[in-house]
């Protein structure tokens, strides 16, 4: 079948590039206000990957080992809920769900525009 928009395809890095952002910011977002508390503890050491693997993931610096950090940090999250028997709210399945999607799509793909990575 014929693209209805062949134009947009000039734009196809922009898709990883979009994710990576959105990606980066609810890591750093969502695990900032942990990681600069005055206690050290495992949840702010975990915070505090969050946001560097967070933030590598927004500058597209080894994206691809960043974003392995990032679901490692997720399956461990996950695991620890599991294992604790934490009962996530739906909300909190359904962040981990795209977290793990848009990883992996950032895992096969190149890290997209503006990215310091260099597709070899």
């Amino acid at each position: 079948m014929l693209n209805p928009f062949p134009d947009l395809l000039t734009y196809g890095l922009l898709a990883p590039f979009i994710l990576r952002l959105a990606l980066a910011f609810f890591l750093i977002s969502s695990n900032y206000a942990t990681a600069v508390q005055k206690t050290m503890d495992l949840t702010q050491a975990k915070a505090i990957a969050y946001v560097v693997t967070g933030a590598m993931i927004f500058f597209g610096f080894f994206t691809q080992i960043a974003v392995l950090v990032a679901l490692l940090i997720v399956a461990f999250d996950i695991w620890n809920g599991l294992s604790k028997k934490i009962i996530y709210a739906d909300s909190e399945k359904w962040c981990f769900v795209f977290v793990i999607v848009i990883g992996l799509s950032l895992m096969f793909s190149s890290a997209g525009a503006f990215a310091i990575d260099l597709p070899l």
